[in-house]
């Protein structure tokens, strides 16, 4: 006899990324993210195929304390699904183009493992071809001067 005992679900890891440094102009502005290779880990041991989701909301940027760049969006385009784990795994779907209103409210959608999909070591990327990657994207309606800062909070829940 063999008997396997079910594993966790969790985020396993997370990539930091920035969109560097610009001059202030008068009008709206896309900024690529500085880092090639921008990922979010997901790990399903529990071995019930029952499926996971992942979510995220971007809080409002804030500058020395106040808030900032009001209407400000994260895009994350073209995103991929990929494990070293061996057998017959069926990839997450990876939503295809995630605009994340930087407002603290809104949530997007991710990822989602339906039914027998996403068991395993997964990671989500969103990859590009150097340092500017346009497959995540910064759109600040006014850009303003200072050092401006928002946290993106992922979540995972136990169902698609």
């Amino acid at each position: 006899d063999i008997t396997f005992e079910a594993g966790e679900l969790f985020l396993s890891q997370m990539s930091a990324f920035s969109f560097g440094s610009h001059p202030v102009t008068t009008e709206s502005k896309n900024y690529a993210a500085k880092e090639a290779n921008v990922f979010l880990g997901v790990t399903d041991l529990r071995g019930e195929g029952t499926g996971w989701k992942v979510t995220a909301i971007a809080s409002k940027f804030s500058s020395n304390g106040n808030e900032s760049l009001p209407g400000a969006m994260i895009s994350f385009l073209n995103g991929t699904a990929s494990t070293t784990d061996s057998g017959d795994l069926i990839a997450p779907t990876v939503s295809p183009n995630i605009q994340l209103d930087c407002d603290g409210e809104t949530s997007a959608d991710v990822a989602t493992a339906y039914k027998d999909e996403g068991m395993g070591a997964w990671l989500i990327e969103w990859n590009g071809p150097s340092e500017d990657n346009t497959n995540v994207v910064l759109k600040v309606p006014l850009p303003k001067s200072g050092t401006h800062t928002a946290t993106i909070n992922w979540s995972l829940t136990n169902a698609p």
